[in-house]
């Protein structure tokens, strides 16, 4: 799922933001954000419509106008919709209706995110499963160990964070015709890499699709998401949610950008653009290895540690995620892929780093 702010990372081993402290010369390639802001036009929808509102009331129980909108965006019936506030607050309702005594969740290793504070929350243990050398899934071992371990959930992103891979459809079918308990698939990058198993949802019951609006989208300040699942779960999410919990406002803009979502395209097609620039840019360098990513970020391995370019980097000004506390990444970071300008920066950050 994407990182909330309230559930990041640090920056790097050796670095954690105090407030204030980050300026704007800074170039912020840590998150997993958006470098484009809103477009004007969509912007300028939202506003309009607000205005017509009437800001004294309260909000709806249940955000109709999104979920509507949402059924007929991944073509299903409102009854596969559940709205929150982003996918991080989903899962947590997730693990909450489908806990009941000792949990145990089953995720590719190395994993980035919120999940293991969310699984803190609900008194769930999390069970890794190693990834190929290649940072792939390794979907015999997770199917495997789903069935040997009798496991209640099964996660993984498509696309991966950190590593930026997706599953092929035929291995999510083996996993779901295989593992004993719900399969979630976490799909907040799923925009970059043209590929979704939405339309799956209405076969297998087990099925949860996290979707986000913060990443392709932009709309991290609005603190929105969704799921796609079989009705029966979706209801009983739905029971565990607070009623209003969307604001009136979170929602109008969910409405407006799946109302003028071709909006977006340039701006999704750009980041895939320049992540193919800067991943064909990094394989020249010598002593860097990046690993292909269908994602709006990537691993690069390198031949320091991940500390110690994160500190080298940061020396320039440039912020990106530390991976060298999972044993298998201790030379490598993730780095987000930014506006042209910021990923000529880094480049040549690299490049100069590198060079000697």
């Amino acid at each position: 799922m994407a990182e909330s702010p309230n559930n990041r990372h640090p920056v790097s081993a050796t670095h954690r933001e105090q407030p204030g402290e980050v300026s704007a010369t800074v170039i912020r390639l840590d998150k997993n954000e958006n470098p484009f802001d809103v477009p004007r036009a969509i912007k300028d929808e939202i506003l309009r419509r607000l205005a017509t509102l009437p800001w004294s009331r309260f909000p709806e129980p249940r955000p109709e106008g999104v979920v509507e909108r949402l059924a007929a965006f991944n073509h299903c019936g409102p009854d596969h919709v559940v709205v929150g506030n982003g996918s991080s607050q989903l899962l947590q309702l997730l693990l909450e209706v489908v806990t009941d005594g000792p949990t145990r969740i089953l995720v590719p290793e190395p994993t980035v995110g919120p999940l293991s504070s969310i699984a803190q929350m609900v008194n769930a243990d999390i069970v890794g499963v190693p990834m190929t050398e290649a940072l792939q899934f390794n979907v015999p071992k997770l199917c495997s160990r789903a069935v040997a371990m009798k496991v209640e959930m099964v996660i993984i992103g498509s696309p991966h964070d950190p590593t930026g891979c997706v599953m092929a459809e035929s291995d999510l079918v083996t996993l779901l015709n295989t593992s004993p308990g719900i399969v979630v698939v976490d799909e907040s990058y799923y925009e970059f890499a043209h590929k979704t198993f939405a339309p799956l949802v209405v076969k297998y019951p087990r099925l949860v699709i996290l979707r986000t609006f913060s990443i392709a989208l932009g709309l991290a300040g609005w603190r929105i998401g969704y799921l796609l699942t079989s009705p029966d779960l979706a209801r009983r999410i739905n029971e565990r949610m607070l009623p209003g919990s969307i604001s009136t406002v979170s929602a109008l803009a969910a409405e407006v950008a799946i109302d003028m979502h071709d909006h977006f395209r340039a701006q999704i097609e750009k980041l895939v653009s320049e992540r193919e620039r800067v991943y064909s840019a990094l394989r020249r360098m010598n002593g860097v290895k990046p690993v292909p990513s269908h994602a709006n970020f990537m691993v690069v391995r390198t031949d320091l540690t991940g500390r110690q370019l994160c500190q080298l980097l940061r020396e320039r000004n440039i912020l990106v995620h530390d991976l060298s506390g999972h044993p298998t990444l201790t030379n490598a970071i993730r780095v987000s892929i930014g506006a042209p300008q910021e990923n000529d920066h880094f480049l040549a950050a690299m490049e100069e780093i590198f060079s000697g």
